[in-house]
């Protein structure tokens, strides 16, 4: 009976563990999904975890803008309330990592999340004694990266002495994977919002018309030049069908048919056109 008590309670033990593992990818991927920055999402994921694992303690380190072979302590912090940070928060401003030194150095350097027991018996831990005082004995950490680039490092310290949490480990690692397609992700769409207002603002300065058909013959853009020449205003423009608009009529006001304009040839059948004497 009191091995089936046993097995039992390690079952129901896995169960909450597998439980909060699952709402801990779930809530990152929720934060993920905001419009936020780096750094907010950093916040947001470091907040998640220490409130969901019960740590008291959570932070970042993000590489240096000096040293690209160095890693700097943020203003990213998580700590539970009746903790007074004050002093190890300035060691650790202090303290600047490099591959393979420290917590943060060690999983930048192996691309893995990283576990110590105790601090104070961790030779390759240079903050132990401030965590002696605050008596915070475990921690650990991931890294997010992108292309072997690393962008930061999260750590965490908790009061107790825990064993290597291998499923918690686990997490870590899927949460890195996550952070990281998230923000490769929000990397491009910002590629593509500058490039776009390169664009935009190209058009917008060009003294040439310029404008943008769909294959329906809808315009899609339009810039000042030829909304002053067209005489229309960009509402009256974007996303109507541009022939009836402006190329109804040859120079003699015959009807022009849109099958023979070269303007609609090009857009539906995605043919090159080059024609003079055109009125619009």
């Amino acid at each position: 009976m009191l091995y089936l008590f046993g097995a039992v309670k390690r079952q129901n033990k896995e169960i909450a563990s597998k439980g909060s593992a699952l709402r801990l990818i779930h809530e990152i991927s929720a934060i993920i999904r905001q419009d936020t920055s780096f750094n907010e999402m950093l916040e947001k994921s470091i907040n998640c975890i220490c409130l969901e694992t019960g740590w008291p303690v959570g932070h970042a380190y993000l590489p240096s803008t000096e040293n690209a072979d160095e890693l700097v302590a943020s203003n990213i912090w998580h700590q539970a309330n009746n903790l007074n940070l004050t002093e190890f928060k300035k060691i650790t401003s202090k303290t600047i990592f490099q591959k393979g030194v420290g917590l943060p150095g060690r999983i930048w350097e192996t691309q893995q999340p990283v576990w110590i027991s105790d601090v104070s018996k961790d030779d390759n831990f240079q903050r132990a004694q401030q965590c002696k005082i605050l008596q915070l004995h475990s921690a650990t950490g991931f890294a997010i990266f992108i292309d072997d680039q690393i962008l930061a490092v999260m750590e965490f310290f908790t009061n107790k002495k825990l064993k290597k949490d291998s499923k918690l480990l686990q997490t870590f690692s899927t949460l890195s994977t996550q952070l990281e397609q998230a923000w490769k992700k929000n990397l491009i769409k910002q590629k593509i919002e500058k490039s776009e207002e390169q664009n935009r603002m190209l058009l917008q300065s060009a003294g040439e018309v310029i404008f943008g058909i769909d294959p329906e013959g809808k315009a899609t853009f339009v810039n000042p030049a030829a909304t002053q020449m067209l005489g229309y205003t960009e509402e009256r423009l974007i996303r109507q069908p541009i022939h009836p608009l402006i190329h109804h009529s040859h120079s003699d006001g015959r009807p022009y048919p849109e099958e023979d304009c070269p303007i609609y040839s090009k857009a539906h059948e995605g043919k090159t056109h080059e024609t003079v004497n055109e009125v619009l």
